[in-house]
């Protein structure tokens, strides 16, 4: 059943616990392939980090896939 006033998704994250792991599962699945992948990313103090891989689905769509992890776990508390 369509969404009243939804017409296209332009933009979808998805959070995996195994970055490579996501990856191949969109790939297989979606026949896609990432053109960019951005980080590991964070601040200095190891509270989080995050690594992330977009991807085109065709048209103007995107797809994100996080893999969020703590670089120094002792850092939060």
């Amino acid at each position: 059943m369509p969404i009243l006033g939804l017409t296209r998704v332009d933009y979808t994250g998805i959070t995996a616990s195994d970055l490579d792991q996501g990856r191949e599962c969109l790939e297989v699945a979606l026949s896609v392939e990432y053109p960019c992948r951005l980080g590991p990313l964070g601040d200095n103090e190891g509270h989080g980090m995050s690594e992330d891989l977009f991807f085109r689905t065709g048209g103007q769509a995107l797809l994100e896939l996080s893999e969020a992890f703590l670089r120094n776990p002792q850092a939060v508390r």
